[in-house]
């Protein structure tokens, strides 16, 4: 369901309800961290679940008052007694509800792929290329894959479900990438010899 960096974007705001964020990630988190009180509140105070819809009318109701000055957008996603829903909502409050979507800076290169290849049953090989496409179009987009899949029956959360943006074959070690032993062919070697020369100090 998203994509993040080493910040999670992803908050499940009640047993089968998630949030996730797009956009400035202060807003994101605070917004989301909100809209998951308020739905236990709502939960306590009416003794069921909340709806998805209800979820996202509050978030689109809170954003619509800030007039886009929070810099978030948002994806909705969960299943409820009306079945499954997804949603997108705006910095402005307008909103979406679409079968798949994406949001943020790489929704462009992500939709692309949805639009291509969309069949609900491979879902989360589609949702892992989609974000992958997300991630590699924009520098500002982090480096992991994160899902979320909820179903009637339960939620799984797959953090670090797969990581583009770091080349295949490559470790990663403080600062600098390392060839694992035999990746490369060695052709030929050269060994020079330098003399170094010391100035006294």
């Amino acid at each position: 369901m998203v994509q993040g960096g080493a910040s999670l974007h992803l908050v499940l705001c009640c047993d089968w309800l998630s949030c996730c964020g797009a956009g400035v990630a202060a807003d994101a988190e605070v917004t989301t961290m909100m809209m998951s009180s308020n739905a236990e509140l709502h939960s306590l105070n009416t003794g069921r679940p909340p709806l998805v819809a209800m979820v996202t009318r509050q978030l689109r109701q809170m954003l619509f008052r800030y007039q886009g000055h929070l810099g978030t957008s948002l994806i909705v996603g969960g299943v409820d007694v009306d079945g499954v829903h997804l949603y997108s909502l705006y910095p402005h409050g307008s909103y979406d509800r679409l079968p798949f979507l994406s949001m943020g800076s790489g929704a462009a290169a992500a939709v692309s792929v949805f639009e291509d290849r969309f069949k609900l049953e491979e879902a989360k090989l589609l949702v892992k290329d989609a974000v992958t496409a997300g991630i590699l179009g924009d520098l500002g987009s982090g480096s992991n894959v994160d899902l979320c899949v909820i179903t009637k029956a339960n939620v799984d959360y797959l953090r670090g479900y797969d990581q583009p943006a770091i080349p295949r074959g490559l470790v990663y070690v403080g600062g600098r990438y390392r060839f694992k032993p035999g990746t490369t062919a060695l052709l030929s070697s050269s060994v020079t010899p330098l003399s170094v020369d010391q100035l006294p100090e």
